[in-house]
C-alpha cells in the first residue's frame, strides 16, 4: 500500500481549512479506511487527525483576528460550533481569551516567533545581551571564535546562527547545558578540526552527539536540533529555490514528528507555520 507523505496532508488540510473537514473525509480523499488513516496519521506526524485540523485553525483564527475579523464570524467561518466553544477551545490552547488578541499590547506581542522579533534585525551584541544570565559569556566568546570568519547564506555573520539557536531554546525553558550546547549546534558540521574538548562535560556529551544518527540521540540532543531546524527555516528565503524545497520536505517529514514526540508546543506550532508557507510559496514558484 502506498504511503501518503506527510506534506500531502497539511497541503491538502491547509487548502480546505475553511470547509467541513472529518477523519472520514480525509481518509476517502486519500483513499484508506477511517480506523487506518488514522494509524498512519498519528504514526507518521505523532499527533491524532482531528487534533491537528483543530490547532491550525486556532492559529488561523489569530492571523483572521489581527487581520480584524470579528471573533463570531471567524468562529463560524472555521466551522466551529458556537462561539462559546470556539473561545473555550482558545483559551485552552493558548492560556489567555481571543478578545486578548485584540489588544493592541497582545497584538504586538503575536508578531514575535518564538524567541525573536520579526519587525527589525537585531545585532550580534543584542542577541548576546539577551543571552546574558542564560550562558557563559567566555562560551558565547568560545563559539565566536568558533566561527571566525564564516558567513551564512543570508551574508550575516555565522555566529547569529548558533546564539539564535541558543536563545531559542531558552525561551523552550532548556536546561543552562542545552542551551549552551545550541550555542555548538553545527559546529562539527561546519568547522573542519572542531574540538569540543574545552566545553562543559554536559555541553560537551550534547554536542559531541548532535553527528549521530537521530534513533542515537538523547532528548536533549533532538531538542538542540530542533531549535537549529527552527532558526534555519525562519531564514530560509535566502536558500536556492531546490534547497527550500528539500528542507521544507525534511522538516514536515523529519522535524516535527520528532519535535511533537518530545513536546514543546510552541516550537513545534511556528516549525509547523513555517513549513506550510514555505511548502505553498515552493509550490506557487514551481507552477510560474
Amino acid at each position: 500500500m502506498i504511503v501518503i507523505n506527510n506534506e500531502e496532508y497539511i497541503r491538502f488540510i491547509e487548502e480546505h481549512i475553511n470547509e467541513e473537514l472529518s477523519v472520514e473525509v480525509l481518509a476517502n480523499h486519500f483513499g484508506y479506511s477511517r480506523a487506518h488513516f488514522s494509524r498512519m496519521f498519528k504514526s507518521q506526524m505523532n499527533i491524532s487527525v482531528m487534533n491537528y485540523v483543530w490547532k491550525r485553525r486556532l492559529a488561523v483564527a489569530i492571523d483572521k483576528m489581527l487581520d480584524g475579523e470579528k471573533i463570531s464570524d471567524i468562529a463560524i467561518e472555521l466551522k466551529w460550533e458556537s462561539s462559546s466553544n470556539f473561545y473555550k477551545s482558545f483559551k485552552k490552547e493558548y492560556g489567555y481569551k481571543p478578545s486578548i488578541v485584540k489588544m493592541v499590547v497582545a497584538a504586538k506581542n503575536t508578531l514575535k516567533d518564538f524567541g525573536r522579533d520579526k519587525m527589525r534585525k537585531e545585532t550580534k551584541n543584542e542577541v548576546i545581551e539577551e543571552l546574558k544570565g542564560y550562558v557563559s559569556i567566555g562560551l558565547v566568546e568560545l563559539a565566536d571564535l568558533t566561527y571566525k570568519g564564516m558567513k551564512r547564506y543570508s551574508g550575516e555573520e555565522y555566529i547569529m546562527h548558533p546564539l539564535n539557536v541558543a536563545r531559542i531554546l531558552v525561551y523552550a525553558e532548556a536546561s543552562p547545558w542545552v542551551v549552551e550546547a545550541g550555542l555548538f549546534c553545527d559546529a562539527y558540521r561546519k568547522v573542519d578540526g572542531f574540538d569540543s574538548k574545552n566545553l562543559p562535560k554536559k555541553v560537551r556529551k550534547i554536542v559531541n552527539e548532535l553527528p549521530n544518527d537521530w534513533n542515537q540521540l538523547s532528548e536533549d540532543a533532538l531538542l538542540v536540533k530542533i531549535a537549529e531546524r527552527l532558526h534555519n527555516m525562519r531564514t530560509i528565503e535566502f536558500m536556492s529555490k531546490e534547497r527550500q524545497i528539500e528542507k521544507t520536505r525534511e522538516t514536515i517529514n523529519l522535524f516535527l514528528p520528532v519535535a511533537r514526540k518530545i513536546g514543546h508546543p510552541r516550537m513545534i506550532e511556528e516549525l509547523n507555520r513555517l513549513s506550510i508557507e514555505s511548502l505553498l510559496n515552493c509550490e506557487t514558484c514551481i507552477r510560474k
